[in-house]
């Protein structure tokens, strides 16, 4: 443990002590008095003392004392502590698991070429009598392994397998750097070049990279979306598949898409395409004569089949049945017109005093009506009065003018969202789980025109404004048609037990507020067993299969990840500088006056309030005494001044 001054040239600030002390011993003499005689003084004057010894006044040591104090503080003495002893340090291997490590190179691939030279060196470490611990630098980096000898890390590493998902080295290395200490070693095995690290200055000093697999052409499917209207025929869907082109040179490749079940299906769609160096195809694909799960492959190989393989899900046709209750003939018309031009949609309509809460019923649309239960299924309230659980209505209220809307896909397309407003407005009030989607304002204040969110499970909207049924029935009232079939796509229940995509790196969650709890899932990771609240990471891309209460459902993760995609990492790096060891751990700094906050300042401040009062004192007492020498003599204080 030592002792040092963070500032000391501070220190030197101790000389103001010395002005201190000639103040206070300086010999004081009195100021001249004006009188008629000295006689009656002479013969009293009593003989002269001898010079008494100066004695300090104790407002003298206070002061010093400040003044110390406060130098001291100024220059910030700190002292330095040993860290405590940790485990031991020695020797850290770091083995990247990332997906880009699977690309192909010298007649295996790029992680089995590591994971060899990984097991070497680790049996070499061994051998200098060094204990390991081994890392896998993963998208979450795992330490596999502390405190081995050679031959148990070679072995643990043996077992490493490659992901299919992103890395994080700097954590990885950052956690080496913990284990290792100042005076141990890390060794990375991974595909990236030294300089393409984000290292600490301390993990980069301690560390050696190890770099397998340069270069490489690949072509990745970069994505697929599915276009599909659940009012339209299977025919009229359409699969968007992106194929990017991370080679050299141009490549023409073949895009096949095919049911899971049955990947030889004649039903089986192809497309090809002739892509440039660094670009991006868009293919279009249509034609489905099938629907459920499929998979999208593409051909010929390249370096990196990872990304050759992505799935997705064309939806069945389901017919949606509307329960609309109203007593509103015109509407009823325009309603059933526009299920007639959307497809497979059925249309019931009752009036309120025939309302019936129905189980088969996909949606219900109350128009001006609220029941005073809320039914089972999806519901649109079209400027509903009070009473119901669902929505909360304060009455009556004036036409509002629109004033915002917000991202929804009940907003999704629709413009000149005022010409929706009308007469026969209602006054909503938002809350809960009811969230604005349409603003606008009446009387000076923002007022919620449109309402959604999911109730119970139940998906709910409600809308200040009730539906005008000309305009249901008029192609040039594009805002409220737009509206309406964004209503219904919105609030169409979709089946439970649907196939369920994901990404390769995503956390699944057991549990589903529309579905059951998958209680196991089954595919390239193996079998593992689910808790209702477990949430695990898909490492691995491929078809799985889901186990919950109600039966078996698909699983299907696909690895879409650009950065690991590009597999032609650049041929040449710049070596990296040789490593720095410390001797020793350094030693941790804690100032003192970080451990007495506040102190500092209060100091200065009482050293500024004595020094004000050396001014004023400085200032003050001459003038006092010309003051009392004048009132002893009978002059004026101006006389005395001059």
């Amino acid at each position: 443990m030592g002792f040092a001054f963070a500032t000391p040239l501070w220190l030197a600030a101790l000389g103001v002590l010395l002005p201190l002390v000639w103040l206070y011993l300086r010999t004081r003499r009195r100021p001249p008095a004006m009188v008629s005689s000295l006689v009656v003084w002479r013969a009293i004057a009593e003989p002269v003392a001898a010079r008494r010894r100066p004695v300090l006044p104790l407002l003298f040591f206070v002061q010093a004392a400040l003044i110390v104090a406060s130098v001291l503080a100024l220059a910030q003495p700190f002292t330095r502590r040993a860290l405590p002893p940790g485990p031991a340090r020695d020797a850290v291997i770091v083995l990247d698991v990332s997906a880009s490590m699977q690309a192909r190179a010298d007649g295996g691939t790029r992680f089995a070429l590591a994971r060899d030279a990984a097991q070497e060196r680790a049996r070499e470490l061994g051998r200098s009598g060094l204990r390991l611990t081994v890392i896998a630098a993963g998208l979450q980096p795992q330490v596999v392994g502390t405190q081995l000898d050679g031959e148990a890390a070679a072995r643990l590493i043996g077992t490493l397998e490659p992901r299919d998902t992103g890395g994080n080295l700097t954590a990885a290395t950052e956690i080496a750097a913990s284990q290792a200490g100042a005076s141990g070693s890390i060794d990375v095995f991974t595909d990236v070049a030294t300089d393409g690290l984000v290292m600490s200055r301390d993990a980069r000093a301690l560390s050696t990279v190890h770099r397998f697999g340069t270069g490489g052409d690949n072509v990745a499917l970069a994505g697929v979306r599915v276009l599909s209207n659940p009012f339209e025929p299977l025919a009229r869907t359409r699969a968007i598949v992106n194929v990017r082109n991370l080679a050299q040179d141009a490549r023409t490749v073949e895009v096949r898409i095919a049911p899971l079940a049955d990947d030889a299906s004649p039903g089986a769609i192809t497309r090809s395409a002739t892509i440039a160096p660094g670009a991006t195809e868009v293919l279009s694909v249509d034609g489905f004569t099938w629907s459920g799960p499929f998979r999208v492959t593409l051909s010929p190989p390249d370096d990196f089949a990872l990304d050759d393989t992505i799935y997705g899900v064309v939806p069945a046709p389901t017919p949606l049945r509307i329960l609309l209750v109203t007593e509103d003939d015109a509407l009823q018309r325009g309603v059933e017109g526009l299920a007639r031009s959307l497809g497979s949609v059925e249309v019931r309509t009752l009036v309120p005093v025939q309302y019936q809460p129905a189980s088969d019923v996909g949606i219900t649309v109350f128009d001006r009506f609220a029941p005073s239960l809320p039914p089972p299924g999806n519901a649109v309230y079209l400027a509903p009065p009070r009473g119901n659980a669902d929505v909360t209505v304060a009455g009556p209220a004036p036409r509002a003018r629109f004033a915002e809307q917000r991202a929804h896909p009940l907003t999704r397309g629709v413009a000149n969202a005022d010409t929706l407003l009308g007469d026969g407005m209602v006054s909503l009030a938002a809350g809960g789980p009811l969230k604005p989607v349409l603003l606008g304002r009446a009387d000076g204040r923002e007022v919620p025109l449109v309402l959604a969110g999911e109730v119970g499970g139940r998906r709910v909207v409600a809308t200040a404004f009730p539906l005008r049924a000309g305009d249901l029935r008029n192609a040039d009232a594009l805002p409220t048609l737009v509206f309406a079939i964004n209503l219904l796509r919105w609030l169409a229940p979709s089946p439970g037990e649907a196939p369920l995509t994901r990404l390769a790196g995503e956390r699944l969650r057991a549990g589903f507020p529309d579905a059951s709890p998958i209680a196991r899932i089954e595919g390239p990771d193996g079998t593992r067993e689910l808790a209702p609240a477990s949430e695990i990471t898909l490492e691995r891309a491929g078809a799985y299969r889901a186990h919950g209460a109600n039966g078996p459902r698909d699983l299907l993760v696909s690895f879409i990840d650009p950065a690991e995609s590009d597999v032609a990492r650049p041929l040449f790096a710049p070596p990296a500088p040789p490593p720095v060891r410390a001797s020793e751990p350094d030693p941790s700094t804690v100032t003192t006056w970080q451990e007495l906050p506040w102190v500092r300042e209060l100091l200065i401040a009482a050293v500024a309030a004595m020094l004000l009062e050396w001014l004023v004192v400085a200032w003050s007492g001459p003038r006092a005494r010309r003051r009392e020498a004048a009132r002893g003599s009978g002059l004026s204080a101006s006389e005395v001044g001059r």
